[in-house]
């Protein structure tokens, strides 16, 4: 639901690619890229690739992870 209110209210007339969040967990913003937005790769390029661990204490092995 959240996401297609973002969704609608950012990117449905195609003319923003991107919208700066504040992470509710950390003080710092999250960017958030919407690339089927008309001239996305003029301004976005991909830079680099690195791997991503989350960190272990936020799933600890003996809690079961529920899927949606």
């Amino acid at each position: 639901m959240a996401n297609e209110l973002f969704e609608d209210r950012f990117f449905s007339q195609r003319k923003v690619f991107a919208a700066a969040i504040p992470s509710v967990i950390a003080p710092a913003w999250n960017v958030v890229l919407y690339p089927l937005v008309n001239g996305f790769t003029d301004h976005v390029t991909l830079e680099s690739v690195r791997p991503f661990e989350f960190d272990p204490r936020l799933f600890p092995e003996d809690t079961p992870i529920e899927l949606p």
